[in-house]
């Protein structure tokens, strides 16, 4: 209360009060800005994992019938979904990423999986013709 100007010009309990609850309104009112905005942004992160599930299981069907390179295409374009939300939370008002974990896991597995599907694919060896 003490940063508060008015807090000092108070003449009683009563005024003190009233000077807290404004102070309380104002923090209330940023945490619900900061928490819409939390939402939106994990929404949007679940877009991205929706859309970088289906593009997974269209890879895991390339890798089955042998169409390497296919898959290894759509493995990179799948990697980038966990660094594209991970953006976004950084960028947003609460500046934090409650999914840094699981971006940074999710993010890790699809480059493994990309890595070595692509080193297959440029192994003629292990090319299957389809």
């Amino acid at each position: 209360l003490s940063a508060d100007p008015a807090a000092a010009a108070a003449k009683d309990a009563g005024q003190l009060a009233v000077v807290a609850t404004n102070l309380t309104v104002a923090n209330v009112t940023s945490t619900v800005l900061v928490l819409d905005d939390l939402v939106k942004n994990l929404r949007a992160c679940l877009r991205y994992y929706r859309d970088m599930n289906k593009t997974l299981k269209g890879a895991l069907g390339d890798l089955r019938a042998g169409r390497l390179e296919a898959a290894s295409d759509k493995l990179l374009d799948a990697s980038h979904a966990p660094s594209d939300c991970d953006i976004l939370l950084f960028e947003g008002r609460a500046e934090k990423n409650p999914m840094s974990k699981e971006n940074t896991h999710a993010a890790w597995l699809s480059r493994l999986a990309y890595a070595i599907a692509s080193s297959q694919a440029l192994n003629p060896r292990h090319r299957r013709q389809v």
